[in-house]
This record gives C-alpha cells, structure tokens and sequence, in this order.
C-alpha cells in the first residue's frame, strides 16, 4: 500500500450545515435544533466530535435526577431520537448529514449510565438536591433557542 492511499483528507473542504428551510414551522424549528444538538453539530470540522462533547455537557447535568429517570430519559432519547434525526434529514434533504448529532448525544448518554449508576448509589443525598438546584438554571433558556431574531 503506497502513501496516496493513506493520506488525509483535506480539511479545506469541510462542509456547511445545510440551512432550515424558509418558512418551516416552530415543530420544524425544533426538531431541526434539537437534531443539531442544539447548535453543537455546526462546527464544520468534526462535527460529530463537537455534537459528543455537547452531550456530555447536557447529560452530566442530568445525571443529578439520579439512576431511573436518566435511564427512562436516555430510552426516550434513543427512542425519539430516530424520528428526530430522520426529519432533520427530511429538512436538510439530504441523507445522514455530519450535523445531525442527536445520535451523538444519545450515544454519550447511553455510556453515562453506569456512571449514574454508580453515583446514585454512592452519593444518594446529593441527587435530589443537585437536581434541585441545576434544572431551572440549565434548562431556562432552552425556550429561547427556538425564536426566530427577527420576532424579537
């Protein structure tokens, strides 16, 4: 095997995000978002490594609702999932773009389970104050993502 066959690929020819279609409705708007993992899948250089890091940033946080409701959570995820990344693909038109990360996150927090697991049960106090504490500061401004700037 020579060295041609082994190069890398050139990274001057990453791609963009495809946009969300003109006109689409707040569900659209939504799931295009959420497929995107909130904006963590539109770097143009390994998104899919960027949409990753997201999911942990997300799912740390939500380890503190301890054991059984991150793991009903992640199964919604998985489950929800599907449909979301294929109506992000819908959107886009194309097929199994690099942005689309909601498998990413989905996948992180799959991995995050037994570490939930463990921490439920080693720290058993501390999740129902950490959740506490943590959800209305984590997830207040998720609303706000889906307004479009020129209603503002």
């Amino acid at each position: 095997m020579t060295d041609q066959h082994l190069s890398k690929p050139d990274i001057r020819q990453a791609n963009d995000c495809p946009p969300l279609p003109i006109g689409a409705s707040m569900l659209d708007r939504m799931v295009y978002w959420l497929g995107l993992g909130l904006g963590s899948g539109l770097p143009r250089r390994a998104p899919g490594t960027w949409g990753t890091v997201g999911g942990l940033i997300v799912g740390v946080p939500l380890m503190s609702l301890g054991f059984v409701p991150f793991l009903i959570l992640t199964i919604l995820s998985c489950l929800v999932g599907v449909w979301i990344c294929g109506r992000t693909s819908e959107l886009m038109q194309v097929h199994d773009d690099p942005h689309i990360v909601w498998d990413e996150w989905a996948g992180m927090w799959i991995t995050l389970l037994p570490l939930s697991y463990i921490l439920s049960y080693v720290f058993p106090t501390s999740k129902n104050t950490l959740s506490i504490m943590m959800l209305p500061m984590f997830w207040g401004w998720l609303p706000t993502a889906f307004i479009p700037i020129s209603r503002i």
